[in-house]
C-alpha cells in the first residue's frame, strides 16, 4: 500500500461540538442508568479534545472487493467502515480476543499493533487513470451513505482535476436506494459520469481507495511522535490501551473526525449557495414513509408545541439534495427524532442548536456515530433521552428483536421541553464541559406502586416512618456531585416494631423488611424502598421472633467471597451515620432457603463473622432466619453493589476506608510491597488462566511476593495489600479487596481472564477510582479460552490463552516488570497436563472456543 496524498499524519485540535445529554425518564431507575451511561460517556469515550485526522489516496495492489470488505491477497484491510465492521463482527464471535496477526494484512502488522500508517509515494501518470474503489455497505441507509460512501468522493478530489479514473462502488447483494446516485451527481457532477455501481466481487491488479488515519492515534508509535494525543484522552478512558477492540475504535472514531468530511463539508455548502428556496431559522426534521417505522407516543402533541413556537416542518428525502443541505444550513435551531436524518449535521450552521429526541437506548446504541459529524460543524448538539413507546416504557428493549424503539413523550416531558425549547432559541450554551449532562426532574420511584394504603395510619408529617428518608443525624455530610450521578442519596429510614422477612421459597415469601406502623416495605431488591404490599400481604398470622433494643440493618448475606464483598456490605456505613447507641447488626440470607443444611448455616455464618470482623465491623452481628420484629431498626441505602453501584457511594467509601485504616498505618517496614496475585491454588472449577505457573516464575523473578490470598485469614490479606506499592493480580473476586486499604499511590495491573476491558472497567475500575482515585491497567491478551463442555461463552470456569510475550511486553511497557527480566513461557505439555487436573476437578473434559469463521455476520446499523 503507498500513500498518494502528500504530508504526514497529523492530528490537529479542532473546536468541536458542544454536546448535551438531558434525562426525562418518568422512572427513578432509568434516570439512575440515563446517568451511569453519562458517567461512562464523560470518563471513558468523550475526549477532552476534538480532533481532526487525514483521509489518505492510497494505491493498492492485487486488491479484491467481496462481501462488503476490502482484501489484499485475501486478507481483511482493517480500516474504513467496512474494515471496521470486520473487526467488531471478529470481537463479537471471540468474545474479547484480539486480532490476529494473520487474519489482517500484512503492512498492517508491526510492533506496535495493527493501525499503521502506509508507506508515502508520489503520484504517477498510471494512477490518474487507475480506478478508485468505494466499498457500499447498507445502501439503503442514508447515514452509511454519507459516512462510507460521498466523503470518499472528497478523497478522490485530492487527485487533482487531471484523475480521469473510473470510480468503482462494488455493492454485493446491496440494495441501492435513490438517494446514492442524486446525491453524487448534485454534489460531484464532474465524477458522476464515471461512477459504475457493481453488484458483484470484482478484482484490481492495481487500484487506489481511501485509507482513514484516525485509528493510528491508537498506536504507542503516534502518541510518542504526537503527545497532544494523549492529552486529549479522557482522563479515565479505557481508551488509553492499545488493543485493537471494538469499544477503543469505535470511541477513537467518534471523537477524531476526517478531512475527508470537512472537505464535503466545504463542497456541499457551496454548492446549494444558489438553490433558491425558503430557510426557516426554526426547523422540524420530520421521518419520511422510507423511513422505518418509529412511532413516538405523544408525538401530535410534540409537533402542535413546536408549530406553537413557530418550527417549519421538513420531509427532507422529499427535496432535492441541494434543497436539503441549504436548509439544514441556515436553520438556528433544529429538533427531530433519532435516525438517519441527523446524518445533516455534518452540513449544520456552525453556532446552531441541534435537539435529538430519542431513549437510553438510542443514547447507548447510536449516539456516539454522530459525534464526529457534529465535531466538523461545531454545533450544539443536545440529546433528549425519554421513555419507550412500548407496553413497558421503563424496561430495556432488545435489540436484536426491536431495534431502536421511539420515544414515548409524556406531559411532564413535553413541558421540559416547551420550556426549554424557550430558552435554547435564545441563548447560545455555556456549558464548561465537553459533555453536560441535565439529570431528569423526577425524584420518585413513580413507576412503583407507592400510593398510601387505606390502612396506613395518619401520623405526624415529621414523624420519620411517614417520611422514611427525611431522617438524617445533623454530622452527616452531604452528597457528592458523583453520588447524584449514581443515584446514591444518603437515604436513612427509621422504623419501630420493623418486621424482617427473610423469604421462603416455598411459599413465595420475599426478603424484606416491612414497617406495620406505616403499612409500607422498608427494603426491597437489595435496597431500601418506600413500597405498598401486595393486596394481600398480611404478616399477623406470622409467628414472630422478637428482638428488643435499637440495631441496624445490614442487608443479606451470602458465601461467595466476590459478591460478599460487592453485594453485602453496602448498607453498613450506616453504623457509622447514626449517633445513638446500637445493639446489633442484624442481616437476612441472600438465599431465601427454608431448607437451608446444618452445614450451610454453620458455613454462612462462620464467614460472615469472621469477615465482617476482619473488615473493621465490632458490632454484634446476627444472621435473621425467621420472620423477626425489632423494636428499633435503622436502614441505610445500599451504598456499593452491581451495575451503578460499584462505585460506592462517598459515605460507603468513607466508612470501608476508615473502618480498616489501621491496616495502612501498621504497615511492616520491611514488607514486600510488589504483589502478583495468583489463582493457582484455587480449585480448577474456579477458571484462570492456562500456564498461569509460567507468570508466577517471571514475577519471582522480578522480586515480587506470590500471594495467594485465599491461604490466608482475610487481615493478613488486608495488610498485605495495604502494603503494596505495586500489584498485578488475574482478575477475579480477590480484587475487590484491595480498595478497602491500598494507598492512592499504588498501581494496579488486571489481566483479563474472561471479562474483557470493557467490562473490568466498568466493574473494577469503577471501585478503584471511586475508593482510592486509582486508574487500573487492564491488560488482554486472551488468544483462546477453554470452557466448560457444552458451553459456547467464556464464564465464571473458564480459561484464558494468553499470548505470554505480548503480557510481559504490556507490563514492561507500564513499567510492573523490568526489561531484563528472565521471562517463563508455558511449554505444550505443562498446558496439557493443567488441562486434564482441570478435567479430573469437572468430572469432564473442557472445550476450546475458537473463532467460527462461519458464523453469521450481524452488522447493527445507525439510521
Amino acid at each position: 500500500m503507498i500513500a498518494l496524498t502528500k504530508g504526514s499524519a497529523q492530528f490537529s485540535e479542532i473546536r468541536g461540538a458542544q454536546l448535551e445529554i438531558v434525562g426525562q425518564s418518568e422512572s427513578e431507575e432509568v434516570s439512575c442508568a440515563i446517568a451511569k451511561q453519562v458517567r461512562h460517556l464523560t470518563d471513558h469515550v468523550r475526549f477532552n479534545k476534538s480532533l481532526l485526522s487525514q483521509t489518505l489516496a492510497v494505491r493498492l495492489q492485487d486488491a479484491k472487493a467481496a462481501n462488503g470488505r476490502l482484501l489484499i491477497k485475501n486478507k481483511v484491510v482493517l480500516n474504513q467502515a467496512y474494515g471496521i465492521r470486520f473487526l467488531n463482527r471478529y470481537m463479537r464471535v471471540n468474545e474479547h480476543y484480539r486480532a490476529k496477526k494473520h487474519d489482517v494484512t500484512d503492512w498492517m502488522i508491526g510492533d506496535d499493533g495493527p493501525f499503521q500508517l502506509p508507506q508515502q509515494g508520489d503520484v504517477s501518470k498510471a494512477d490518474l487513470t487507475t480506478p478508485f474503489l468505494i466499498i457500499l455497505k447498507n445502501g439503503f441507509n442514508f447515514y452509511h451513505f454519507v459516512d462510507d460512501v460521498l466523503r470518499q468522493f472528497s478523497t478522490i478530489d485530492t487527485l487533482g482535476p487531471e484523475y480521469t479514473g473510473e470510480i468503482v462502488i462494488s455493492a454485493p447483494n446491496e440494495p441501492i436506494s435513490n438517494f446514492i446516485e442524486r446525491f453524487i451527481a448534485a454534489l460531484f457532477p464532474y465524477h458522476y459520469a464515471r461512477v459504475r455501481i457493481v453488484k458483484a466481487d470484482v478484482s484490481f491488479d492495481t487500484v487506489i481507495t481511501s485509507y482513514d488515519t484516525n485509528l493510528y492515534a491508537m498506536s504507542g508509535h503516534a502518541r510518542a511522535a504526537m503527545p497532544g494525543i494523549n492529552d486529549a484522552l479522557p482522563g479515565k478512558g479505557i481508551v488509553k490501551g492499545y488493543n485493537p477492540i471494538a469499544n477503543l475504535v469505535r470511541t477513537h472514531r467518534a471523537n477524531i473526525t476526517s478531512d475527508a468530511y470537512a472537505s464535503l463539508r466545504r463542497t456541499a455548502l457551496e454548492r446549494c449557495a444558489d438553490v433558491d428556496i425558503t430557510t426557516p431559522r426554526k426547523l422540524f426534521i420530520e421521518r419520511g414513509d422510507s423511513a422505518r417505522n418509529r412511532k413516538a407516543d405523544g408525538k401530535n402533541a410534540f409537533k402542535d408545541m413546536l408549530f406553537r413556537r413557530g418550527f417549519t416542518s421538513f420531509v427532507l428525502e422529499d427535496l432535492s439534495p441541494l434543497e436539503q443541505i441549504k436548509i439544514v444550513s441556515g436553520a438556528d435551531t433544529v429538533v427531530g427524532f433519532h435516525g438517519a436524518g441527523f446524518t445533516h449535521l455534518l452540513f449544520a450552521k456552525e453556532s446552531a442548536t441541534w435537539i435529538e429526541i430519542g431513549t437510553l437506548q438510542s443514547l447507548r446504541e447510536r449516539w456516539p456515530d454522530f459525534w464526529h459529524l457534529a465535531d466538523v460543524s461545531g454545533v450544539r448538539y443536545r440529546k433528549y433521552c425519554f421513555d419507550y413507546a412500548k407496553d413497558d416504557p421503563f424496561e430495556y428493549p432488545n435489540f436484536a428483536k426491536d431495534s431502536i424503539v421511539a420515544p414515548q413523550i409524556t406531559s411532564r416531558g413535553l413541558e421540559r421541553l416547551d420550556t426549554d425549547l424557550g430558552r435554547l432559541t435564545d441563548e447560545t450554551s455555556e456549558a464548561p464541559e465537553r459533555l453536560a449532562y441535565f439529570p431528569s426532574t423526577v425524584t420518585t420511584l413513580s413507576n412503583q406502586n407507592t400510593s398510601p394504603s387505606p390502612d396506613r395510619r395518619n401520623t405526624h408529617l415529621n414523624d420519620p416512618c411517614t417520611c422514611p428518608f427525611t431522617f438524617r443525624p445533623p454530622h452527616m455530610k452531604s452528597a457528592t456531585s458523583e453520588d447524584t450521578v449514581r443515584g446514591f442519596k444518603g437515604k436513612l429510614a427509621v422504623s419501630r416494631n420493623a418486621v424482617l422477612l427473610p423469604g421462603n421459597v416455598d411459599t413465595g415469601l420475599k426478603r424484606q423488611v416491612y414497617c406495620p406502623e406505616t403499612h409500607r416495605i422498608l427494603y426491597h431488591d437489595m435496597d431500601i424502598a418506600d413500597l405498598a404490599p401486595a393486596e394481600d400481604f398480611d404478616v399477623t398470622n406470622l409467628d414472630l421472633a422478637k428482638k428488643t433494643g435499637t440495631y441496624v440493618f445490614g442487608g443479606f448475606v451470602r458465601v461467595h467471597f466476590g459478591h460478599f464483598l460487592v453485594e453485602c456490605l453496602g448498607p453498613l456505613w450506616t453504623l457509622d451515620a447514626v449517633e445513638e447507641p446500637i445493639d446489633g447488626v442484624l442481616f437476612m440470607p441472600y438465599h431465601a432457603n427454608p431448607n437451608e443444611t446444618l452445614r450451610n448455616i454453620r458455613l454462612l455464618d462462620d464467614h460472615s463473622g469472621r469477615w465482617l470482623k476482619a473488615l473493621g465491623v465490632d458490632e454484634k452481628i446476627e444472621i435473621i432466619r425467621q420472620p423477626t420484629q425489632v423494636e428499633k431498626l435503622v436502614l441505610g441505602e445500599n451504598g456499593l453493589g452491581l451495575s451503578e453501584r460499584f462505585r460506592g457511594s462517598s459515605w460507603f467509601q468513607d466508612f470501608a476506608r476508615s473502618r480498616n485504616a489501621h491496616y495502612r498505618k501498621a504497615k511492616p517496614p520491611k514488607a514486600n510491597t510488589s504483589i502478583y496475585v495468583t489463582r493457582t491454588k484455587l480449585s480448577g472449577r474456579k477458571g484462570g488462566i492456562l500456564g498461569e505457573t509460567a507468570l508466577e516464575n517471571t514475577f519471582r523473578n522480578a522480586g515480587y511476593q506470590i500471594f495467594a490470598p485465599e491461604k490466608h485469614s482475610l487481615e493478613d490479606q488486608l495488610a498485605t495489600y495495604a502494603s503494596a506499592k505495586r500489584i498485578v493480580a488475574v482478575e477475579g473476586s480477590a480484587l475487590h479487596l484491595p480498595p478497602f486499604v491500598i494507598d492512592n499511590d499504588c498501581r494496579i495491573a488486571v489481566l483479563s481472564r474472561r471479562s474483557g476491558i470493557d467490562k473490568i472497567a466498568s466493574e473494577f475500575g469503577e471501585q478503584y477510582s471511586g475508593f482510592v482515585g486509582v486508574d487500573l491497567d487492564i491488560i488482554d491478551t486472551a488468544k483462546d479460552h477453554w470452557v466448560p463442555a457444552g458451553q459456547s461463552r467464556t464464564n465464571l470456569e473458564s480459561y484464558a490463552v494468553v499470548d505470554f510475550d505480548e503480557t510481559y511486553d504490556r507490563l514492561i511497557t507500564l513499567g510492573y516488570l523490568p526489561e531484563n527480566v528472565r521471562r517463563s513461557i508455558p511449554s505444550p505439555l505443562d498446558v496439557t497436563n493443567q488441562i486434564k487436573e482441570i478435567a479430573k476437578a469437572r468430572k469432564q473434559h473442557p472445550t476450546v472456543l475458537n473463532w467460527d469463521k462461519d458464523a453469521p455476520e450481524t452488522v447493527p446499523q445507525s439510521d
